[in-house]
Protein backbone atom coordinates (compact mmCIF):
# COMPACT_ATOMS: atom_id res chain seq x y z
CA UNK A 1 0.00 0.00 0.00
CA UNK A 2 0.81 3.83 -0.47
CA UNK A 3 0.77 6.37 1.84
CA UNK A 4 0.45 10.02 1.99
CA UNK A 5 3.75 10.06 3.25
CA UNK A 6 5.60 9.05 0.09
CA UNK A 7 4.57 12.49 -1.65
CA UNK A 8 5.84 14.30 1.56
CA UNK A 9 7.40 18.03 -0.15
CA UNK A 10 6.64 17.03 -3.44
CA UNK A 11 5.65 19.92 -4.30
CA UNK A 12 7.17 22.39 -2.01
CA UNK A 13 7.24 25.92 -1.92
CA UNK A 14 3.98 25.72 -4.50
CA UNK A 15 0.37 27.03 -4.32
CA UNK A 16 -2.43 23.82 -3.59
CA UNK A 17 -5.89 24.79 -4.31
CA UNK A 18 -8.45 22.64 -2.26
CA UNK A 19 -11.38 22.41 -4.71
CA UNK A 20 -14.86 21.31 -2.58
CA UNK A 21 -18.31 21.46 -3.57
CA UNK A 22 -19.59 24.62 -2.10
CA UNK A 23 -21.11 27.27 -4.31
CA UNK A 24 -18.02 29.32 -4.33
CA UNK A 25 -16.92 26.78 -7.12
CA UNK A 26 -19.12 27.81 -9.54
CA UNK A 27 -17.16 31.32 -9.57
CA UNK A 28 -14.40 29.60 -11.89
CA UNK A 29 -14.63 28.46 -15.17
CA UNK A 30 -13.92 24.86 -16.40
CA UNK A 31 -10.32 25.28 -17.79
CA UNK A 32 -9.16 27.50 -14.45
CA UNK A 33 -7.43 24.54 -13.00
CA UNK A 34 -5.55 23.39 -15.65
CA UNK A 35 -1.61 23.36 -15.01
CA UNK A 36 -2.25 24.29 -11.11
CA UNK A 37 -1.74 21.43 -8.53
CA UNK A 38 -4.98 20.92 -7.21
CA UNK A 39 -6.77 18.33 -4.56
CA UNK A 40 -10.60 18.19 -5.63
CA UNK A 41 -13.00 16.47 -2.74
CA UNK A 42 -15.52 13.86 -2.85
CA UNK A 43 -17.75 14.08 -6.51
CA UNK A 44 -16.23 17.53 -7.14
CA UNK A 45 -14.18 15.19 -9.31
CA UNK A 46 -16.83 14.83 -11.97
CA UNK A 47 -16.39 18.67 -12.46
CA UNK A 48 -12.67 18.62 -12.58
CA UNK A 49 -11.46 15.09 -13.75
CA UNK A 50 -8.07 16.68 -14.91
CA UNK A 51 -7.27 17.43 -10.86
CA UNK A 52 -3.70 16.61 -9.51
CA UNK A 53 -5.11 14.63 -6.53
CA UNK A 54 -8.40 13.62 -5.30
CA UNK A 55 -9.31 13.14 -1.50
CA UNK A 56 -11.96 11.30 0.13
CA UNK A 57 -13.41 8.09 1.88
CA UNK A 58 -17.31 8.06 1.63
CA UNK A 59 -18.48 4.66 0.11
CA UNK A 60 -19.90 5.78 -3.19
CA UNK A 61 -16.75 7.61 -4.50
CA UNK A 62 -14.65 4.80 -3.51
CA UNK A 63 -17.00 2.13 -5.45
CA UNK A 64 -17.41 5.15 -8.46
CA UNK A 65 -13.51 5.41 -8.56
CA UNK A 66 -13.01 1.39 -8.50
CA UNK A 67 -15.71 0.44 -10.65
CA UNK A 68 -16.11 3.18 -13.21
CA UNK A 69 -12.44 5.32 -13.24
CA UNK A 70 -9.79 3.06 -12.07
CA UNK A 71 -7.56 5.36 -13.90
CA UNK A 72 -8.36 8.05 -11.12
CA UNK A 73 -6.54 5.24 -8.39
CA UNK A 74 -3.18 6.45 -8.61
CA UNK A 75 -3.88 10.05 -7.67
CA UNK A 76 -6.36 9.47 -4.81
CA UNK A 77 -5.46 10.45 -1.41
CA UNK A 78 -7.98 8.00 0.51
CA UNK A 79 -8.83 8.21 4.37
CA UNK A 80 -8.48 4.78 6.08
CA UNK A 81 -10.06 2.63 8.01
CA UNK A 82 -13.09 3.44 5.93
CA UNK A 83 -15.50 6.11 8.84
CA UNK A 84 -18.48 5.60 6.86
CA UNK A 85 -21.12 6.00 6.94
CA UNK A 86 -21.56 3.03 4.39
CA UNK A 87 -24.26 1.79 1.99
CA UNK A 88 -23.30 -1.24 0.59
CA UNK A 89 -20.46 -3.19 2.05
CA UNK A 90 -19.70 -2.47 5.08
CA UNK A 91 -15.89 -2.24 4.81
CA UNK A 92 -13.42 -0.99 6.65
CA UNK A 93 -10.60 -1.90 5.26
CA UNK A 94 -8.48 -0.96 2.32
CA UNK A 95 -7.36 -4.30 0.69
CA UNK A 96 -11.17 -6.14 1.58
CA UNK A 97 -12.51 -3.12 -0.57
CA UNK A 98 -10.05 -2.49 -3.36
CA UNK A 99 -8.82 -6.41 -3.52
CA UNK A 100 -5.76 -6.30 -6.75
CA UNK A 101 -6.55 -2.27 -6.96
CA UNK A 102 -5.09 -2.27 -3.34
CA UNK A 103 -1.48 -0.74 -4.10
CA UNK A 104 -2.56 1.97 -6.67
CA UNK A 105 -4.94 4.59 -4.27
CA UNK A 106 -2.70 6.50 -1.50
CA UNK A 107 -3.65 6.22 1.74
CA UNK A 108 -4.02 8.52 4.59
CA UNK A 109 -4.53 7.14 8.42
CA UNK A 110 -7.34 8.65 10.30
CA UNK A 111 -8.61 9.09 13.55
CA UNK A 112 -12.63 8.99 13.26
CA UNK A 113 -13.17 12.14 15.47
CA UNK A 114 -16.96 13.14 15.21
CA UNK A 115 -18.55 14.96 16.16
CA UNK A 116 -15.21 17.81 17.26
CA UNK A 117 -11.70 17.28 17.44
CA UNK A 118 -10.07 19.75 19.62
CA UNK A 119 -7.92 22.82 18.58
CA UNK A 120 -5.05 20.52 20.37
CA UNK A 121 -5.63 17.89 18.17
CA UNK A 122 -5.32 20.04 15.24
CA UNK A 123 -2.32 21.51 16.00
CA UNK A 124 -0.82 18.39 17.21
CA UNK A 125 -1.21 17.38 13.17
CA UNK A 126 0.00 20.14 12.11
CA UNK A 127 3.07 20.12 14.17
CA UNK A 128 4.01 16.75 13.67
CA UNK A 129 3.89 18.13 9.80
CA UNK A 130 6.02 20.56 10.07
CA UNK A 131 8.78 18.50 11.77
CA UNK A 132 8.26 15.42 9.23
CA UNK A 133 7.09 13.03 11.54
CA UNK A 134 3.80 10.83 11.50
CA UNK A 135 1.41 11.08 14.07
CA UNK A 136 -1.15 8.23 15.17
CA UNK A 137 -3.46 9.69 12.83
CA UNK A 138 -4.92 12.46 10.76
CA UNK A 139 -8.08 14.77 12.37
CA UNK A 140 -11.26 15.96 10.92
CA UNK A 141 -14.38 17.23 12.35
CA UNK A 142 -17.56 17.01 10.19
CA UNK A 143 -15.64 18.00 6.67
CA UNK A 144 -13.05 16.43 4.57
CA UNK A 145 -11.60 20.06 3.96
CA UNK A 146 -9.40 19.43 7.14
CA UNK A 147 -7.73 16.43 6.09
CA UNK A 148 -7.47 17.73 2.80
CA UNK A 149 -5.04 21.02 4.62
CA UNK A 150 -3.14 18.64 5.71
CA UNK A 151 -2.59 16.12 3.17
CA UNK A 152 -1.57 20.00 0.94
CA UNK A 153 0.95 20.46 4.05
CA UNK A 154 2.17 17.08 3.50
CA UNK A 155 3.39 18.20 -0.31
CA UNK A 156 5.19 20.91 0.82
CA UNK A 157 2.31 24.01 0.18
CA UNK A 158 3.87 27.20 0.48
CA UNK A 159 0.05 28.84 -0.10
CA UNK A 160 -3.06 26.55 0.31
CA UNK A 161 -5.86 28.18 -1.29
CA UNK A 162 -9.83 26.43 -0.66
CA UNK A 163 -12.65 27.21 -3.22
CA UNK A 164 -16.27 25.74 -2.53
CA UNK A 165 -15.39 24.78 1.13
CA UNK A 166 -18.10 26.40 2.78
CA UNK A 167 -18.87 23.60 4.92
CA UNK A 168 -22.24 24.56 4.80
CA UNK A 169 -24.80 26.70 2.17
CA UNK A 170 -25.68 25.33 -1.46
CA UNK A 171 -23.53 23.15 -3.40
CA UNK A 172 -22.03 24.05 -6.81
CA UNK A 173 -24.62 23.27 -9.55
CA UNK A 174 -21.86 23.90 -12.25
CA UNK A 175 -20.33 21.23 -14.55
CA UNK A 176 -22.47 18.13 -13.89
CA UNK A 177 -22.17 18.64 -10.37
CA UNK A 178 -25.94 19.21 -10.37
CA UNK A 179 -26.32 15.36 -11.29
CA UNK A 180 -24.34 14.31 -7.81
CA UNK A 181 -26.21 17.63 -5.59
CA UNK A 182 -29.64 18.19 -6.68
CA UNK A 183 -30.50 20.08 -3.34
CA UNK A 184 -29.07 23.64 -3.37
CA UNK A 185 -29.61 23.81 0.20
CA UNK A 186 -27.72 22.15 3.16
CA UNK A 187 -26.77 24.02 6.42
CA UNK A 188 -24.09 21.33 7.42
CA UNK A 189 -22.16 21.76 10.62
CA UNK A 190 -20.67 25.65 11.74
CA UNK A 191 -17.96 24.14 14.00
CA UNK A 192 -16.18 22.80 10.76
CA UNK A 193 -14.98 26.06 10.51
CA UNK A 194 -12.95 26.28 13.68
CA UNK A 195 -10.60 22.91 11.77
CA UNK A 196 -10.03 25.30 9.16
CA UNK A 197 -9.03 28.23 11.51
CA UNK A 198 -7.01 26.49 13.76
CA UNK A 199 -4.57 24.65 11.15
CA UNK A 200 -4.36 27.97 8.97
CA UNK A 201 -3.34 29.54 12.56
CA UNK A 202 -0.45 26.93 13.13
CA UNK A 203 0.62 26.68 9.41
CA UNK A 204 1.54 30.08 9.69
CA UNK A 205 3.97 29.48 12.31
CA UNK A 206 5.52 27.08 9.80
CA UNK A 207 5.57 30.25 7.09
CA UNK A 208 2.47 28.32 4.74
CA UNK A 209 -0.49 30.44 4.09
CA UNK A 210 -4.59 29.07 4.23
CA UNK A 211 -6.92 31.35 2.35
CA UNK A 212 -10.22 30.81 0.67
CA UNK A 213 -12.81 32.38 -1.72
CA UNK A 214 -15.76 33.89 -0.79
CA UNK A 215 -18.77 34.09 -3.50
CA UNK A 216 -21.89 36.16 -2.66
CA UNK A 217 -23.17 33.49 -1.03
CA UNK A 218 -21.27 32.60 1.70
CA UNK A 219 -21.77 33.06 4.89
CA UNK A 220 -18.92 34.49 6.32
CA UNK A 221 -17.49 37.84 4.20
CA UNK A 222 -17.64 40.11 1.02
CA UNK A 223 -16.77 38.29 -2.30
CA UNK A 224 -13.20 37.68 -2.89
CA UNK A 225 -10.10 36.03 -1.56
CA UNK A 226 -9.51 36.19 2.24
CA UNK A 227 -6.82 35.00 4.43
CA UNK A 228 -7.53 32.83 7.30
CA UNK A 229 -7.90 32.79 10.15
CA UNK A 230 -11.32 34.81 10.86
CA UNK A 231 -13.55 34.70 14.32
CA UNK A 232 -14.25 31.46 15.59
CA UNK A 233 -17.10 29.96 15.90
CA UNK A 234 -18.91 29.28 18.86
CA UNK A 235 -22.22 27.41 18.32
CA UNK A 236 -23.35 24.01 17.63
CA UNK A 237 -26.71 25.64 15.91
CA UNK A 238 -27.06 25.20 12.12
CA UNK A 239 -27.51 29.01 10.42
CA UNK A 240 -30.00 28.81 7.05
CA UNK A 241 -28.44 27.99 3.63
CA UNK A 242 -28.65 30.91 0.89
CA UNK A 243 -28.93 30.43 -2.78
CA UNK A 244 -26.69 29.70 -5.71
CA UNK A 245 -24.98 31.58 -8.52
CA UNK A 246 -23.49 30.79 -11.46
CA UNK A 247 -20.84 33.40 -12.63
CA UNK A 248 -18.87 33.90 -15.91
CA UNK A 249 -15.21 35.08 -15.13
CA UNK A 250 -12.41 33.68 -13.33
CA UNK A 251 -11.75 35.33 -9.26
CA UNK A 252 -8.98 38.14 -9.99
CA UNK A 253 -5.89 38.84 -7.24
CA UNK A 254 -2.57 39.69 -6.32
CA UNK A 255 0.35 37.78 -5.50
CA UNK A 256 0.42 34.73 -7.47
CA UNK A 257 2.62 32.09 -6.36
CA UNK A 258 4.38 29.99 -9.68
Amino acid sequence: MRHVEDLRDFHKGKEIWILGSGASLCDYPLDFFDGKISITLNWTIVAFPRCTYWHGFHEPEREYLRDEHPEFLPKSIILYPFPGPFHHQKTRDPKEFFGKLVSQPIFMKFLDTRPHASKADFEGVIKHIAEKTTPQGYRASGTITHTAIQVAAILGAKRITLVGCEGRGPHAQCYGMKERYPRMDGPGVPLTENGIRWQAEALARYGTEVIRYFNKDCLFGEKGYKKIPWKEVKTNKELPATGGSINGGAPKRKNEIN
